[in-house]
C-alpha cells in the first residue's frame, strides 16, 4: 500500500504537533514525552510494566523525538519558538546525563542516567558502562 505525499506530510505534521503538545503539557518531565498507550488512549501509569514507565528512558526515542521537533521548527515558523523552548530544556537535561556518563548514551536508562539492561527473568538490571560507540549514541547524536 502506498500513501500520497500529502497524506504522509499531514501524518508527519500531526505527529510533530502531538510530540510538542505532550512535551509542553508535561513540562516537568525533562524528556521527549511518548509515555502514552495509544491502543488504550491513556497515559502510562505505575500499573504498566516497568519498561513502559516514565522513569525508564530510551535514548534512541529521545534522539528521534529531538529530530522530529527540530524538523518541525524548520517547517513551521509559527511553532518555531515553542519547539526551541522545549528542545532547550530536553537537550540540556540529556546532555547533563550524557556528560555524567563519559559522553555516552545507553539504549535504556533511568531518568537519572543509570544504564540498564534486561535480566534473564525480564527484570531491569544495572548495565555496565558503555564501551565502544553504539547505536544509542548515534541515534541520540544524529
Amino acid at each position: 500500500m502506498t500513501f500520497p505525499a500529502a497524506r504522509l506530510a499531514a501524518l508527519a505534521e500531526r505527529t510533530a504537533k502531538t510530540v510538542l503538545e505532550r512535551c509542553e503539557r508535561h513540562s516537568d518531565y525533562p524528556f521527549i514525552d511518548l509515555k502514552y498507550q495509544v491502543a488504550g488512549r491513556r497515559e502510562v501509569s505505575a500499573a504498566d510494566p516497568w519498561y513502559a514507565r516514565r522513569d525508564i528512558i530510551y535514548s534512541w526515542i529521545q534522539g528521534r523525538g529531538l529530530e522530529v521537533l527540530g524538523q518541525y521548527a524548520l517547517r513551521d515558523a509559527s511553532a518555531r519558538g515553542r519547539c526551541r523552548k522545549v528542545l532547550a530544556g530536553i537537550v540540556a537535561n540529556l546532555e547533563g546525563l550524557r556528560a555524567g556518563n563519559g559522553g555516552r548514551m545507553h539504549f535504556m536508562m533511568t531518568a537519572d542516567g543509570r544504564f540498564l539492561t534486561v535480566g534473564d527473568a525480564g527484570e531491569a538490571l544495572p548495565a555496565p558502562p558503555a564501551g565502544a560507540v553504539n547505536y544509542s549514541d548515534l541515534f541520540y547524536l544524529k
